[in-house]
């Protein structure tokens, strides 16, 4: 690393890799380096190292992104890590995972609050609880920059979802929140629903197993009616019944999903084939996928089926607009190049990312606003 080798632009730290007696050589070596863009430190770094590696990262200027996951960081880490961010400026994307930080630390909110470069954070697994979904709620209120947050696995409650929902009010910027593998229950997602009535940035909604139930899943597919910037819903494993098909079924056709997970729940033969039916006439959703829940293998493949069709249409419209217009705006406002174009359409495939989504979500927007089928 001292060298700065150009080619060298990722660092990963092993769980093997003695943090406690090379910190002195780590940090050197991170003082003196001015390519490196990716770190992950995978190695039990506890409080004392991460005082001497916040200090470099504070007025580094290449780092982008930042793996913290499994160490050793308590509260006193958090704060020490969080302080760092407020003044960073270039880390967009920081990955904090199975740490045991708590609910207390306070000082998350006042880094979402003046920290404007960070775009993305994974804050999962720590158990922030409910107090803790509070205090990113009040930091989601005064944040700008910010596209994704995922808070899953941390034992938030109904009244943590209530103070991130009234944060979503509010929020013009996260459009991707993970909140799976919690415990919101039904009330908790109603909070959510009400939420998405105001909000039209967020694109794409994780509450996968958080007990939510048929009530919890109608109120947020009820919402729908109003929201039109939700484009990736999930909902596995939250004991969801026919109840909750068959009002997806009856929905009305401008009901637009780009993608809807409900796997392993309760949903049985007759509700799939009710809900096969609606998307057939109705055009529900690119993309649904109900496996895993005593469903036959032919409705399940015919749903995906339905997709794939689906997917190709938009395929055919993005080259369509490739072809005919050139020009297309990109999240920057700039040109994409031609390789940017070719690379693109080469990996739309069913299965894409959020980034590459949101790029998809653009053009077709551009799309319908400047040519017709």
């Amino acid at each position: 690393m001292k060298n700065n080798n150009p080619e060298q632009t990722s660092l990963r730290l092993e769980h093997y890799f003695d943090m406690s007696s090379e910190v002195d050589n780590l940090v050197d070596a991170l003082e003196k380096n001015h390519v490196l863009e990716c770190i992950d430190f995978c190695c039990y770094i506890g409080c004392n190292e991460l005082i001497r590696i916040a200090e470099v990262i504070e007025n580094n200027k290449t780092l982008k992104h930042i793996n913290l996951s499994s160490n050793q960081i308590n509260t006193v880490g958090a704060d020490i890590l969080f302080n760092v961010l407020k003044v960073n400026n270039t880390l967009e994307y920081v990955y904090i995972f199975d740490q045991p930080i708590g609910s207390t630390n306070t000082e998350i909110a006042n880094m979402l609050t003046e920290n404007n470069t960070l775009t993305k954070l994974v804050f999962s697994s720590c158990n922030i609880m409910d107090h803790g979904a509070w205090l990113v709620a009040i930091g989601l209120l005064n944040n700008s920059c910010l596209k994704s947050i995922n808070i899953s696995f941390n034992n938030i409650g109904p009244k943590g979802a209530e103070e991130l929902a009234l944060a979503l009010c509010m929020n013009k910027t996260l459009d991707t929140l993970g909140l799976s593998n919690n415990n919101i229950g039904c009330m908790g997602a109603k909070h959510i629903a009400k939420s998405l009535e105001k909000n039209n940035v967020l694109t794409s909604l994780d509450l996968n197993t958080n007990n939510i139930c048929d009530c919890g899943a109608i109120a947020l597919l009820k919402t729908l009616n109003v929201n039109t910037s939700l484009k990736y819903l999930y909902l596995d494993q939250n004991d969801c019944t026919d109840e909750t098909v068959f009002e997806l079924a009856k929905s009305p056709e401008k009901k637009r999903l780009e993608e809807l997970r409900l796997l392993n729940n309760e949903i049985t033969e007759s509700g799939a084939k009710e809900l096969l039916k609606a998307v057939k006439e109705k055009n529900l959703a690119t993309m649904i996928n109900i496996r895993n829940n005593g469903i036959s293998q032919v409705i399940t493949d015919e749903l995906e089926e339905i997709g794939k069709i689906n997917i190709m249409f938009v395929k055919r419209n993005i080259i369509f607009l490739f072809e005919h217009f050139g020009k297309t705006i990109n999240e920057n406002n700039q040109v994409f190049p031609r390789e940017v174009r070719i690379k693109f359409l080469a990996k739309l495939l069913p299965e894409v990312d959020n980034a590459e989504r949101i790029i998809y979500n653009k053009l077709r927007n551009h799309y319908r606003h400047n040519t017709s089928l």
